[in-house]
């Protein structure tokens, strides 16, 4: 699993943990459906690996080309209770999938 966070926004350390945390149990959710992959990447050690991206556009462009090439994904959406806008968009996943897809995907980003 990879999950995406914008650098283009101010966010305290806490608020990017809680942001990923909502993107880890969501991907784990959506995950739970597809058995196979689910079973896969939790018999795999659950592998998570955090990235960044540097704005919406990238990040967008990123999951709608896995939702083409059928690789599960999302976006977190921030409720403005705290530090962000309502409605912006924080953070972003991919997988869990097969490791080869998800470097395809995002092999070229930088460690968060």
């Amino acid at each position: 699993m990879a999950i995406l966070v914008r650098s283009d926004i101010k966010m305290s350390k806490g608020k990017v943990l809680a942001q990923v945390s909502h993107a880890v149990v969501e991907a784990t959710i959506k995950a739970y459906t597809s058995t196979t992959l689910f079973y896969k990447w939790q018999t795999d050690g659950e592998k998570i690996v955090i990235l960044k991206v540097s704005n919406e556009k990238t990040l967008d462009t990123i999951i709608n080309i896995a939702k083409r090439k059928g690789v599960q994904n999302g976006v977190v959406i921030d409720a403005g209770l705290t530090e962000i806008m309502p409605g912006t968009k924080t953070v972003g996943f991919i997988g869990p999938d097969y490791d080869y897809k998800i470097d395809k995907l995002v092999g070229q980003l930088k460690l968060y």
